[in-house]
């Protein structure tokens, strides 16, 4: 039966299953396979489905699992909203106001369980912390840093591929922790001062940073050493560390790492750590002058991180 009408302020004059198949309207096709899914995942809820007293689904569901109960009852509201679209001789602006009431409805109900999907996992917590090791110390960048820290990075070649300009005097490297510090406060950043043990004093910087708190994912970048520390294990050493603790501190199930696409002495040591490259995101950010970068991406992974262990264990006792 063919019927006439309009919707969102567009006409048809089709049957409504036309409009479905038709690709037309995706919402109500995606809505229906997922209702479809719902009374096929829990038959006991058919009958009462199919009457179209969503209470009643609502009611027998609740003796079942949170899980259970919220998938059905987003899938319901989801049904209800199709339904609704596609029946013929209903007065357009009720139909359009209870489809989006409905809509909202499974919306709110799909947030609530994706959450309850996740269980009650807490989120992975990034809190200041010391870390030691043989030949380094990295502790939780400060202010005080500033004067060792500026004396450790005036090579101009530290600063190649650095998405901020290089600080040219105290001052400026005063303002560059400062505003580190300050996304630090924000949540959007651990940073560290590299302190050399031999030297008792700070050689550099690293940084925890993109967190992806709920995933338990973190990256480690922004790291720079002054030239006479270079290729003296000391970067092996704070990645290490850096990478024990994110994974067997902190519980991340994946640590990643970016680079400047023209950077090949950084993508050949994370290469050499065990990292796995998986792409490039093209024009990711605007260099301090002007160009392009493309942000290389690594990573390691949870399964990973034992032989990533073994291997930088190996290459810190030689």
């Amino acid at each position: 039966m063919a019927t006439t009408g309009s919707f969102c302020g567009k006409n048809w004059d089709e049957h409504p299953w036309d409009l479905l198949w038709k690709g037309r309207w995706l919402f109500a096709r995606s809505s229906l396979v997922l209702a479809l899914w719902a009374v096929v995942s829990y038959p006991q809820s058919i009958d009462r489905f199919l009457s179209g007293s969503l209470s009643s689904v609502l009611d027998a569901l609740k003796g079942g699992s949170a899980r259970e109960f919220y998938d059905t009852r987003f899938a319901a509201y989801l049904a209800v909203a199709t339904l609704l679209i596609v029946t013929p001789g209903s007065d357009t602006a009720l139909v359009t106001r209870q489809a989006l009431l409905a809509g909202r409805r499974a919306a709110a109900f799909l947030s609530l369980a994706r959450v309850l999907m996740k269980g009650n996992r807490s989120m992975m917590k990034i809190e200041p912390v010391t870390l030691q090791g043989s030949l380094v110390r990295l502790e939780p960048l400060r202010l005080a840093h500033a004067a060792q820290l500026y004396e450790a990075s005036r090579d101009p070649g530290l600063w190649t591929y650095k998405p901020v300009k290089q600080p040219r005097s105290l001052v400026e490297m005063e303002q560059l922790i400062a505003s580190v510090l300050h996304s630090q406060q924000a949540g959007a950043c651990l940073p560290f001062a590299i302190l050399s043990l031999e030297r008792g004093c700070a050689v550099g910087e690293t940084r925890y940073h993109s967190f992806m708190l709920q995933d338990y994912g973190v990256e480690i970048g922004w790291t720079w050493l002054t030239p006479s520390v270079q290729r003296t294990g000391v970067n092996t050493e704070c990645k290490y560390l850096l990478l024990r603790h994110a994974f067997e501190g902190l519980g991340a199930i994946r640590v990643q790492f970016r680079t400047h696409h023209l950077n090949a002495t950084s993508q050949q040591a994370l290469e050499r750590l065990g990292a796995v490259k998986e792409g490039v995101l093209r024009n990711q950010l605007i260099m301090p002058d002007g160009s392009y970068r493309h942000s290389v991406y690594y990573s390691i992974i949870q399964s990973e991180w034992p032989s990533v262990k073994a291997r930088l264990e190996n290459m810190i006792q030689r």
